[in-house]
């Protein structure tokens, strides 16, 4: 989309990579640019000022976001700047050095932001920014694009490489599920930014800080009008959305979000990327009781390890078992949920019985869906200065291990349960 306001204003071109938490960040910096007099264009040669907005969640986006900055470099115009911001330069500003960016600002850093908007647009001024209650994304086929190739990718390469016998074509469309999810018709909608974790691997609280929440009303806003366009599918989002509410007078949780949503009949489908696993099993009866109203396809839940004692390390408060417990127990009752979860293999410290434990629960749970993980180090983390780092050949090779065990037990233990309905 190319905004035109007249050759007077600003020309700014605007590129958001990784998560979706970051792309509705990028939307709303996108408002406001065009709010505060910038003219948005496609095409970087025009640009006086090329934004990346990064995503540094963990080695491979990091590397992502600076090859997508090497590259607009090589096309920008001469005098034309570039800007920074997203959660690059919060989390390792050792590599926001080396691209030599001449502006830049984290996403908490809101004067920094609002300095760069008002010194280049003289039209701009605060009231321009927008409410973060208009920050969304409505799913732009750009975007659903490149979500499904790239989990449709995901999913052949592993099924090819590690169980060469599928034959099952029930079977496949249950591996290729969860690619339904970011459909062009399915509403983003973001309830917070932030944390309150304390996991001793991940910098992403360093560069979002504490969790901030939306008002319900804010939230409910938002969902009106979302139908009034509409829409019938959602996804919520957030960095942790099971803290949503700590900050908020009357405390609510997100499944008192969750509530409103289901209870609303014009609501089709919703999607909940993780819930905390320790909030899920303090909140189990409730989770079931949502799940009842036959709206909920995708629930993720990223366990990280089956092992209490790397759980620990990792500075998680719940345990394994409990976790085991709570999946069999949604299991049990709605067999037809699509169910996700996070493991990360290859933590400092992990012992092959660790591993073991984590393979044992991928084994037992029979995940619709699993991303599994390298552990890597990221910078200012406690765990970059644990001892005991496990090679790259064995955390590889512990990668690959758990795959295979999770497409051969979705698979085996798929026929010994229906089929989930796929109506996303």
């Amino acid at each position: 989309m190319e905004i035109h306001l007249g050759n007077d204003h600003p020309k700014a071109y605007i590129k958001s990579t990784g998560c979706i938490s970051n792309l509705l960040d990028g939307t709303g910096l996108e408002k406001e640019l065009a709010n505060g007099g910038f003219r948005l264009v496609d095409d970087i040669r025009k640009a006086d000022f090329v934004i990346i907005n990064t995503c540094a969640f963990n080695q491979v986006k990091e590397d992502e976001a600076a090859a997508v900055i090497e590259q607009v470099k090589s096309r920008m115009r001469a005098g034309a700047r570039l800007v920074v911001c997203g959660c690059l330069p919060e989390i390792n500003a050792v590599r926001l050095r080396e691209i030599h960016a001449d502006v830049s600002f984290g996403p908490r850093n809101n004067d920094a932001r609002l300095n760069f908007l008002s010194s280049q647009s003289g039209s701009w001024e605060k009231q321009n920014s927008p409410d973060q209650s208009d920050w969304s994304i409505d799913a732009p086929i750009s975007y659903s694009q490149y979500s499904l190739l790239k989990k449709a990718i995901y999913h052949s390469k592993q099924v090819l490489e590690y169980i060469p016998w599928v034959k099952n074509a029930r079977l496949i469309r249950r591996l290729l599920g969860p690619l339904f999810v970011y459909a062009d018709d399915v509403f983003c909608l973001k309830v917070g930014t932030g944390c309150w974790g304390v996991c001793t691997y991940c910098a992403i609280r360093f560069a979002k800080g504490r969790a901030v929440s939306r008002p319900l009303d804010d939230i409910a806003a938002e969902l009106e009008k979302a139908l009034a366009r509409g829409y019938r599918k959602f996804v919520l989002v957030g960095d942790e959305i099971t803290a949503y509410g700590r900050d908020l007078p009357s405390s609510p949780d997100i499944l008192d979000v969750m509530d409103m949503f289901l209870k609303n009949e014009k609501v089709a489908t919703l999607y909940l990327e993780s819930l905390e696993p320790g909030f899920m099993n303090a909140n189990l009866d409730r989770l079931l009781a949502a799940l009842s109203f036959g709206k909920i396809d995708v629930l993720g839940s990223s366990v990280q390890s089956g092992s209490n004692r790397i759980l620990g390390l990792m500075k998680w408060q719940y345990k394994a078992d409990d976790f085991i417990q709570s999946i069999e127990n949604i299991r049990k009752r709605y067999p037809d949920a699509l169910l996700r979860s996070e493991i990360i293999v290859g933590f400092p410290g992990e012992t092959d019985d660790d591993f073991q434990r984590s393979r044992e629960l991928v084994k037992r749970l029979i995940f619709d869906f699993l991303d599994v993980y390298e552990y890597e180090d990221r910078p200012n983390t406690s765990a970059s200065s644990m001892p005991d780092k496990i090679p790259l050949e064995i955390k590889r090779a512990r990668r690959r291990i758990i795959l295979r065990q999770h497409y051969r037990s979705l698979l085996l233990g798929g026929k010994k349960r229906p089929l989930p309905s796929l109506n996303m």
